[in-house]
Order: C-alpha cells, then structure tokens, then sequence
C-alpha cells in the first residue's frame, strides 16, 4: 500500500479504535421517515440510510444529485457528458451498491417520480426532474425496500423531502423570507430562489410559496481541449405552493402545486461529434422537460389515543410529466474508397416521452400493547407514450423515410401501468431487543393499447409484433432486529426482499435496421419475468459524548436480471438475410457484497471546536451468467477530513480528502481509470441572524482524474479526456433571510 493510502486509511482505522475513550451519548439526532415509514432517529433504524440535510454545510449551495452525495460511502452518480444521439444529459441516475436505473425507486413526497428511461443512446433519469431550491432533505435508503414501497426498490430507494412551512419557520414566528443564491465554478452554474412561509396560529391557515431558477453550462473536464467541451445552456425553472388548513387539533388538510422544466441546449464540440458511416459536421439537441404535481393531502393524528388508529396520512395526486427531445445535424457528403456514401443532408429527429399519472397513498399508524403498527396501500395509474419523428433535407427535398425506415414511428405501444401495494410493518420492543418486521403484497399490470404506428413499424417475421400485457404479483418480507449492547453501542441486523416487474418499454420495444452495413433487429418479449433480491446485513451502531460511528456489512443475490440486447441468434426479416436478432430477456442476476464505515470522533468535549470525520466503502459483484466481475461496482474509496466549529457555531469548516482507488474488475476492455485523491475545502459564516455565508473550493490540488462510472466502454484512449472530472473550482452561496 502506497504512503498515502496509508495516509488516508489511517483516520478511518484510528477512529474505529477510539470508542473504548468515549464514555457517554452525544446529542446529535437526525430524524426520518422513509426507512421504517414512521418517524424514526436515524441511529435507531436497523438499516443503512443517509439522511442530508440541503442546509448542512457539505450540501449548502449544491444543486445536482452528484455534488450532493459525493462523500456518501457506496454512492456515486453516472452523468454522461458526451450527448449520444439526443438525449443523454443528466446528473441523477444514482448508483447504490452496484444497482442503478429504474433498479433505484425515486420517490418525492412518498411520490413516484417519473421513471427513468433509457433507450439506445438515452439517459433521461428521474431525478433530473427535482429542484433543490425547493427541498428540505434527502434520504438514501441502501438495499431493498420492497416491503415498504413496492416494485423499483430492488436495489435502494431516494427519497426527495419538500420543504414545508414548519422547516422555514421555527417556534413563535409567523412569517419569513429566504433568498439562497448559489454560485459553482465547475459549470459556471448560477441559481437562486424566493422562499415565502407564512402562519396564522388563530386560523389555522398556513402557506409556503418558492420561485427558482437557475442556468448552467456543461462540466468542464480539466484540461481538456476545447475540442472536447460541448456548449450547452441548461436552464430550470420551479414554482412550488403549499396550502395547508389546521382544521382542529387533530386534522390538517393541505394542497400543493409543484412544477418544474428543464431547457437544455446542447452543440457538440468538434471532438465529440459523430464518426463512422457519416461525416458529422454539427450535431445540435433542445432537450424540453416539463413536471407538474397536484396533490391534496389529509393528515389526522388523534389526541385521544384510546382509538384504534392513532394517526392517518392520506394523498390524492395527480403528476404529469414530457420530454420533447429535437435534435439537428448535418451530414455533410462522404468518400469511401473513391465511392460517395451519402450526399449533404440535414437530418431532424423529433422525439417526445410522455409519463403521466395519478394516485392514492393512505398510510395509517396504531399502537396496540407495544406493538407500533404502520399500515395502509398506494394505488396510482400511470400512462406511457414515446413518439418518434424524423426527417431529412437534401437540396431542398424533403423526406420522411431514413434508412428504409417510413416515419413517424412507436417503438413500443401505448401502455398503462396500473400498481397496487399494500403493508403492514410492525415496531415491538423486548427489554433491550426491538423487532421490526412486515409484509407488502404488490399488484402490477401493464395494460398496452397498440395502434397502426406502432404495429406497421414492429414486424417479426413479416408480421405485426403480438402485443401482450403483463398481470404480476409479489409478497415482500422484511425483518430486522437491533439490541442494544450498551447505552452507547448496540448491535442490528436484517434480511429484507426486493423486486422489480419489467416496465412497459421493457417488455415491448423494439428496433429495426436493415440498412446498416451489419443489420439488426431488437424484438419485444412478452415473457419477461420480476427481477428479485435478497439482502442480509448487519452492523454496529456506536454514539458516544466524542464518538459516533457505523460499521455494515452486507450481502446482495439478485435474480431474473432483466438485460438487453440478449442475442437470439441471425433471421431473414423481410427478405433481408443474416439481421441479428437480439431481445430483452431474464439472465440469472448477480451477487454483491461490501463493508461500508463512516464516523465523526471529537477532539474536544464539546459540540464545538475540532473533529476528524471519515467513511469508507469497499464493494465486489459477481455477474451469476458469466462468472465475471460486475461492471456497475464502484471501486474502493476513502473519505477523511477535519471539521472545526467555533465557540458561537457561527463559523464551520471542512477540509476533506477523498481516496478512489484503481477499479477491481476484468471487465475493462479500452481505458482504465487509475487511482485518484482529491482535496476540498468547505467553509459557512453565520454573519448575522439575516444572512449565512458559505465559500467552498473542491478540487484544491486541481487534480486530473476520471470517474470510472463516467467512462463508456467503447471510448478511445484518444477522446476519454472529454470524460475528465472537472479541475479546481470554486462554490459559492449566500442566504438572505428576514
């Protein structure tokens, strides 16, 4: 091990050692709700979750998914930056513990967020739909969650918290205004908001207003040529309104409007454009996204607690969400061996994804003879459309057919996907044992409606596809213990299942090219199975006066993997011979195991003054079908620092370290990234009780690295430097508040 592995290695192996010295609890508590569904400090849930709070230091001024979890052990998040086709720009396809994609359920206000979906080429994830001016916390909950929230949460769940009025105004106050503005040099990227919260105590009647915006450039890979850098101007736009009624004591009835867009125009820099069968000399994408949610919400918590239900939350919703993705090129006339492939052309490709959706959520809460129940069921309907367009100008002729194909096209029908969930979880405490355990059975069908642009486009064997719809159901266990060792230290272990039912595009798209020098064809499949997972883990929870800590240690089988491109082998299709013929198909899963730590130790006896801080990751997945390494692993990584708080709390500092060794996989066939360290500085300044300051530089030694997960498989050694992670850079913020 080098001297600076060692180095950062250190902090975390020392801080283990340290809890013989601490003698008695801390006061710090973080409290959630996504882990057990009932409101829970974080240090008592026997299951690793993260809880960030957007106010904390670390998270003050971040407005992405990545910046947002970059100290996070077994976390990090794929963002493409090189445009494949149209789509491609996102910061929010979290990876946890070697699952992600729809594998990760991403839920807003116990919402479902629209799913992600990724075509050949795309990546629109669903947390690109989020706008953090308006949220008060983030959870990340690692492992399955099924029991709890249904089909997606495979492999984890991330949950998005809105702000409510009671988080912007504190005991005794009524009214507040809030301007946080923030400022990240690594994509030039500007954004701020209004926040209003208002509460009238007499009637009852409480509201919280926010308007956002914000406007950014690409990241910028240091040091690479300006060939390599992509011009873009990504620009989002959010309105929240939140109404509630204090109708009586015991019932609050509430009303929220939440909308978002999303406008990212994107030009691909000379080096990135496309090569190969054209000559590209410009390739332009307008990517719209639109989010808009409506929800009603009833909340009723008895003050007489002699009745069975003690506490009911109940939502009606409605969410609608589009991307309509335009993407302009010019092919420009092509020479090979002396024959001309193509003369100039514009191509115009017009593409629209539709996700639209209502729904039910009715939780209810009984404690009956120390047994704290958490109950209910969630229903929601959602539809699904994608529209394809596309056509070409060649000297002023206008065509709709491309390489042989007649557009517009639907590459998978029309689809509703109709779920339906219910629970039962209950708490119970023995002495210095406490027992969660529960049940969920889940509902799920895909009703698909295929019309004439869909069935003339979709042909197998010279006929239209079959369209076939999916009715699956699943029973989720969980159970989970914690035992307490000591007041300060105690002891958790869990098994939980997951599972994830194929999702309508899934099941049924498809894609036909006959053209190509090497044609093909992807057939749907209409026997497509659940994914499943099993998770067992267990750890330590320590919390002492100078000393808090977590150890975890986990194992992951996954089942049924759903994979694409499955060869079938070569067919005639239309009189064209030799096409290969590939599906989306069940393969056997894979296996995951790692060792997550994380810790604070306090050199002083205090809440303020200095503390050494540090987590640590190390994971490994086995691919069950071919017995080789998992691609999605994430490679060891280390995260140590110094945090120092004065004596008033009005000045806070962070100087962090991060450790990222070399991947441990076989499955890297072109470049592979080395191992890196990078070092930023985090500082807030409470200046007065009307404005918070925070000033942060990431990437201190202005070091030059790669994100493995950010590296495609089939880039050249001559181009991975567009995938370089940014270089030095400054983050800045300001709150205003009065």
């Amino acid at each position: 091990m080098k001297i600076s592995q060692k180095l950062l290695v250190a902090p975390v192996l020392i801080s283990f050692a340290l809890p013989v010295f601490a003698e008695t609890t801390s006061d710090t508590l973080k409290i959630t709700v996504t882990g057990t569904r009932s409101e829970r400090a974080v240090e008592d849930i026997p299951s690793s979750i993260s809880v960030i709070d957007l106010d904390d230091l670390r998270d003050q001024g971040s407005t992405d998914l990545k910046s947002i979890t970059r100290y996070e052990p077994g976390i990090s998040v794929y963002d493409p930056r090189s445009i494949n086709y149209g789509g491609s720009q996102t910061t929010g396809n979290l990876n946890i513990r070697g699952m992600r994609q729809n594998r990760i359920l991403t839920i807003q206000d116990n919402i479902r967020l629209p799913a992600g979906f990724y075509p050949v080429g795309y990546d629109y994830s669903n947390a690109n739909t989020v706008d953090y001016f308006t949220l008060n916390t983030i959870d990340i909950l690692k492992g399955p969650a099924s029991s709890l929230y249904g089909s997606d949460a495979l492999g984890g769940v991330v949950s998005f918290n809105t702000l409510t009025v009671d988080d912007l105004l504190e005991e005794g106050e009524d009214f507040k205004i809030e301007i946080p503005v923030n400022y990240n040099g690594a994509n030039e990227s500007v954004g701020g908001a209004g926040r209003i919260a208002y509460r009238d105590e007499e009637s009852g009647l409480s509201f919280l207003a926010v308007l956002s915006k914000t406007e950014a450039k690409e990241l910028e890979p240091n040091g690479a040529p300006a060939k390599y850098v992509n011009d873009a101007e990504i620009s989002t736009k959010a309105v929240l309104l939140n109404v509630n009624k204090q109708i009586n004591p015991s019932n609050k009835i509430g009303f929220t409007i939440d909308t978002y867009s999303k406008d990212s125009d994107i030009a691909r820099a000379s080096g990135n454009l496309s090569t190969g069968y054209f000559n590209y000399t410009k390739q332009e994408s307008d990517i719209k996204q639109t989010k808009n949610r409506y929800i009603f919400s009833w909340e009723h918590d008895a003050i007489d607690k002699t009745n069975f239900v003690d506490n009911l939350k109940a939502k009606i919703y409605y969410q609608d969400y589009e991307t309509k993705d335009n993407w302009n090129e010019f092919q420009a006339r092509k020479f090979f061996y002396g024959r001309l492939l193509n003369n100039d052309r514009d191509v115009y490709s017009r593409y629209k994804l539709i996700d639209d959706s209502y729904g039910l959520d009715l939780q209810l809460g009984s404690n009956i003879n120390n047994h704290q129940l958490t109950y209910g069921l969630d229903y929601s309907l959602t539809a699904n459309e994608y529209h394809q367009d596309k056509y070409t100008n060649t000297g002023g002729t206008i065509s709709r057919t491309y390489f042989g194909t007649d557009y517009p096209i639907k590459r998978s029908p029309d689809t509703d996907t109709q779920r339906l969930g219910v629970y039962i979880q209950d708490e119970v405490d023995f002495g210095k044992t406490e027992f969660i355990y529960g049940l969920r059975f889940d509902n799920y069908q895909l009703n698909a409606s295929a019309d004439s642009t869909y069935l003339d486009y979709c042909q197998v064997d010279s006929s239209p596809c079959p369209v076939a719809d999916l009715d699956a159901s699943s029973f989720t266990p969980k159970i989970a213990a914690t035992h307490n060792l000591s007041d300060q230290l105690k002891i958790w272990g869990q098994y939980s299942r997951g599972f994830r039912a194929p999702s309508w595009w899934e099941m049924q798209a498809s894609q036909t090219n006959l053209s190509a020098s090497a044609p093909y064809q992807s057939q749907p499949n209409s026997d497509l199975k659940p994914e499943s997972s099993n998770s067992f883990e267990i750890g330590l929870k320590g919390d002492y006066e100078k000393f808090n800590y977590g150890l975890t240690g986990f194992f992951n089988t996954y089942d049924d993997f759903i994979e694409t491109g499955v060869s079938k082998g070569t067919a005639t299709v239309d009189g064209v011979p030799n096409v290969a013929i590939t599906t989306t198909d069940n393969v056997k899963g894979a296996e995951i195991w790692g060792i997550e730590y994380n810790s604070e130790y306090k050199l002083t006896p205090e809440v303020t003054g200095l503390s050494l801080i540090a987590s640590a990751a190390y994971q490994e997945g086995t691919n069950k079908e071919t017995d080789k390494d998992l691609a999605n692993i994430d490679p060891f990584k280390v995260v140590a620092g110094l945090r120092y708080t004065t004596s008033d709390e009005k000045l806070t500092s962070e100087l962090i370290t991060t450790y990222v060794a070399k991947v441990a996989t076989n499955n890297i066939t072109n470049y592979e990234p080395k191992e890196y360290t990078t070092l930023d500085l985090l500082t807030k300044y409470k200046l007065n009780d009307s404005l918070d300051l925070s000033l942060g530089i990431n990437n201190l030694l202005d070091a030059k690295y790669y994100q493995y997960q950010n590296i495609p498989t089939n880039v050249s050694v001559t181009k991975v430097e567009q995938y370089r992670e940014p270089g030095r850079s400054i983050k800045a913020g300001f709150k205003f508040t009065f």
